[in-house]
């Protein structure tokens, strides 16, 4: 199995303090990997929304201004830190502006924080974070408000937890789960994890239900690890988005790996799937592909 390929990453940041943390896994991703790091700012016009003649007056030339100040800081901040980086600011509603930046830029992973906002305040706001997850072709890290700062010596993802639902569309976050283990070469575990959702069954009907998911689990697992890294399987019931959490939090896991699938943009904003419940609440970056 190939390593991850990761020679272009994409930091969007707003300039906030959640970015600020995905910065500095940006940063460090970019040193692990010796990628180039592209620092894309989207400046948010549906913030002129309030004010039809804002786009041609003062208020639009402030956040043009805001925008320009904010990506010199973080440009000071992230040169000399990494080999080789650019930037870009982009002027439209940012899921899409940042889902068409990372096309464009032919960017190998987004990086981006999350606020962990819920309930009404995300319905208003919505949410970046999770509307880029179920939208981008491109594989998207999170790192939420709980996510410690990495480590000053390199990243190193030892501990990889993979949860999927077993529908087929899910193969591509296992199969990354397994290259970003391979690239390790260090002794690296992959838990792979299949939550039921729900309370178990009477007893021997489950029994044989749970031996057929612990195979299916096992069936994705690569017969040979060339360096030296490990992976299991395990199927548990209960809500998925709790028992993901309780996993991380247990087995100090330092890289959860979860397959977003497409929705509609309605049910992006107002469904809190289990996806976007751990992306908020996970303390450890959170990586999603779509398929």
């Amino acid at each position: 199995m190939l390593p991850a390929k990761l020679d272009r990453i994409m930091l969007a940041t707003d300039f906030t303090e959640s970015s600020t943390r995905a910065q500095a896994y940006a940063v460090a991703l970019a040193n692990r990997y010796a990628a180039r790091l592209l620092v894309v700012h989207i400046l948010d016009i549906t913030l002129t929304a309030y004010n039809p003649e804002a786009s041609i007056g003062l208020a639009m030339q402030t956040l043009r201004k805001r925008a320009e100040e904010g990506m010199q800081r973080v440009m000071r901040e992230v040169q000399g830190q990494v080999s080789a980086v650019e930037s870009v600011v982009r002027e439209g509603e940012p899921p899409a502006e940042i889902i068409r930046a990372a096309q464009e830029l032919d960017a190998d992973l987004i990086v981006m924080g999350t606020s962990g906002a819920h309930g009404l305040k995300r319905v208003v706001l919505g949410s970046a974070a999770e509307t880029v997850v179920h939208r981008a072709k491109t594989a998207v890290l999170t790192v939420g408000p709980h996510v410690p700062l990495p480590p000053s010596h390199p990243l190193r993802f030892h501990n990889i937890l993979c949860a999927t639902d077993l529908r087929p569309d899910s193969r591509a976050a296992v199969n990354f789960s397994f290259s970003l283990a391979e690239s390790e070469n260090s002794g690296a575990e992959v838990t792979l994890v299949h939550v039921t959702p729900g309370s178990p069954r009477e007893p021997s009907g489950q029994q044989l239900v749970d031996a057929r998911l612990q195979a299916a689990l096992e069936e994705y697992i690569p017969k040979s690890a060339t360096s030296g890294w490990h992976a299991q399987a395990r199927v548990l019931h209960g809500d998925p988005a709790k028992e993901i959490r309780h996993l991380i939090e247990c087995n100090q896991v330092d890289l959860a790996v979860l397959a977003a699938h497409r929705s509609s943009i309605w049910s992006t904003h107002l469904l809190e799937g289990p996806a976007y419940q751990v992306m908020a609440e996970a303390p450890c970056p959170v990586l999603t592909l779509c398929a």
